[in-house]
């Protein structure tokens, strides 16, 4: 696999990277990015995987990443204890 300089759609950090490919070459590759957690598929269409396309309501600016609350916890399962 390559490495090369991915850019995230959804908040524009540069050091995304691929994280899995198809076990048949070329045929499609998911990608992931370290400073927002959004991940995609090669194979989604350009408004999931172009910085340029993707929809600005759904953006986030890098700077206020550590002020977003945590994600939340996973609750326990219904009926146990």
């Amino acid at each position: 696999m390559t490495v090369a300089t991915i850019t995230c759609p959804r908040c524009r950090c540069d050091q995304a990277a691929t994280v899995a490919a198809s076990p048949v070459p070329g045929c499609w590759t998911v990608h992931s990015c370290p400073a927002c957690s959004y991940t995609w598929r090669s194979t989604e269409p350009p408004e999931a995987t172009d910085p340029k396309r993707f929809p600005s309501a759904f953006t986030i600016d890098t700077d206020t990443i550590s002020t977003l609350p945590e994600f939340p916890a996973i609750p326990a399962r219904r009926g146990d204890g």
